[in-house]
């Protein structure tokens, strides 16, 4: 398992078609942050990719709370 920045993430992020990405504590992730990523559409390709990446099952989900219909949660090491 790798850390990566999340600038990387947002920035890989918004390549894939995101709205919004963000950053926030984790208590289920390795590195004890993640990358909130949300989608308008389905986010598979995207969390596909970062499982491969961090070598770590990534989270993604429906949900109607939030700035898209789809979260993604990537480990990330966040820039302070």
């Amino acid at each position: 398992m790798i850390a990566v920045p999340y600038e990387l993430v947002e920035l890989t992020a918004m390549e894939y078609g995101a709205v919004e990405c963000f950053w926030r504590e984790s208590d289920r992730a390795f590195t004890g942050y993640v990358a909130e990523v949300w989608f308008l559409g389905r986010p598979w390709e995207f969390a596909q990719k970062w499982a491969r990446v961090v070598g770590y099952p990534i989270r993604s989900r429906a949900t109607e709370d939030g700035p898209g219909n789809y979260m993604v949660s990537v480990p990330v090491a966040p820039g302070f």
